[in-house]
């Protein structure tokens, strides 16, 4: 029964969509491993050497503490950051940049460019893609 059962939890495992198959390594995986093997400087990512200063580890324990902080903000980022960032790139593109609507963050470069992507590549479209 036991091995059985271990065989059908197998075959249920997921399985990365056929969309992902070509896929490659993933570029700063690639940077780390290479740096690794050749004992190398990785400046491809950052690695503090160094302890969060004082004052910042209790500005995050504040902030924390709040009940506000617990929640989740939404998904474009939260309305502080939004206008803060459409402040200060309007006056780049001469012209008032609503936060609530042309701004979005992202958690990293990774969702940020697939986003881009995804939102205006459709199926057939041509694109450059920079290596």
């Amino acid at each position: 029964w036991y091995q059985r059962r271990v065989r059908d939890l197998r075959m249920l495992a997921a399985q990365p969509a056929s969309r992902l198959k070509n896929f490659g390594v993933n570029l700063w995986a690639e940077f780390s491993s290479l740096a690794n093997e050749h004992k190398a400087t990785n400046i491809g990512q950052g690695f503090p050497d160094f302890a969060v200063p004082d004052f910042l580890q209790e500005e995050v324990k504040e902030a924390v503490a709040k009940p506000s902080a617990n929640w989740y903000t939404r998904a474009a980022g939260h309305p502080r950051l939004v206008k803060a960032l459409a402040d200060e790139f309007s006056p780049l593109f001469g012209r008032s940049i609503d936060p609530m609507t042309e701004v979005t963050t992202a958690v990293g470069a990774y969702e940020a460019i697939y986003a881009a992507i995804t939102a205006f590549i459709n199926p057939g479209d041509e694109a450059v893609v920079i290596e």
